[in-house]
């Protein structure tokens, strides 16, 4: 189904709500389940378990693992509804990481709470420092918070003073990047950055940057937080 404006013009979305709508518009097969789960529970916030997020969850675990085909046979089980072979499909392989994953209700939330763990990761089990390395032009929300991790100067400028604990880095400048873990080290937590650049325009990261940025968080004790809304 193809949006319509106000003026009756049609439009092709490729824009997906900002990641929201990834499936579409008016498609039956997700007016059919979102209606049904309507008709059977709303919501119940987290403080309770809820039907299928355990699944949801497996599934991507298995992705995470790039176990395509431990997905493909986890999706067919929950496809066809059968209990046992779910349970089957969605336990961890000998030696495969099972990830955790924490449902949010926005980017911004999740990139909060990715920052806040990060955090409590340092404090508990790394180095116990709390600066976050952010990069230059990047997009990771508008709380105050995330609006402190996007290094915007026309993003921040009305919102100041703004949270402390970021420290910019142009993207793709191994350099700059190798120099600021030389001067701060151990007070840095995490590396947060963008595969893909999109609210500053289409701008890819090397895959050099990104091995270089990930080698450096996990030798000084912290984490790579990658945002990919």
């Amino acid at each position: 189904m193809r949006p319509i404006d106000s003026e009756g013009r049609s439009y092709l979305d490729f824009l997906a709500g900002i990641g929201v709508c990834s499936l579409g518009h008016g498609h039956a097969v997700l007016q059919d389940a979102l209606k049904g789960q309507v008709e059977r529970l709303l919501h119940v916030s987290n403080y309770f378990y809820v039907e299928h997020r355990g699944q949801a969850a497996a599934l991507i675990s298995k992705l995470a693992n790039n176990d395509m085909e431990g997905a493909r046979a986890l999706a067919d089980a929950i496809a066809a509804d059968d209990e046992h072979a779910v349970i089957d499909a969605a336990s961890s392989a000998e030696g495969e990481q099972a990830w955790q994953t924490f449902f949010a209700n926005s980017g911004a939330e999740a990139n909060e709470g990715a920052m806040k763990l990060a955090r409590l990761y340092a404090k508990r089990r790394g180095n116990g420092g709390n600066t976050i390395v952010c990069l230059r032009g990047s997009f990771h929300g508008r709380t105050l918070e995330t609006v402190a991790a996007t290094i915007q100067e026309r993003l921040q400028e009305d919102f100041r003073p703004l949270p402390q604990g970021f420290v910019a880095c142009s993207p793709n400048n191994v350099e700059e990047l190798r120099s600021i873990f030389e001067e701060l080290g151990n007070e840095i937590c995490a590396v947060m950055l963008e595969p893909i650049q999109g609210e500053s325009g289409v701008h890819p990261l090397s895959a050099e940057f990104v091995r270089v940025a990930a080698d450096l968080v996990h030798q000084a004790g912290g984490l790579l937080i990658a945002d990919v809304d």
